[in-house]
């Protein structure tokens, strides 16, 4: 499922898991980034990543993290 075709609304409690594993991410993975497109870009790709995560049932903040972590580190730029 791509995240244009989920429709879900996500409570309060996933969108604080969501963003906070996508702040702990950032700023392992990105903080020094200083091109803004790529910056950018990576933000979008991290938002997805994160989102398709929930959408599959993952919503536990520090497995959110430690999942994104992996497959951000994995896929090339």
């Amino acid at each position: 499922m791509t995240t244009r075709q989920s429709s879900k609304a996500y409570s309060p409690e996933i969108l604080a898991a969501i963003q906070q594993a996508f702040d702990r991410v950032w700023t392992t993975l990105y903080a020094s980034v200083d091109n803004d497109i790529e910056r950018k870009e990576l933000s979008i790709k991290l938002s997805r990543t994160l989102i398709e995560m929930a959408a599959n049932g993952l919503t536990d903040p520090k497995e959110l993290w430690r999942n994104a972590l992996e497959t951000m580190v994995l896929t090339p730029r």
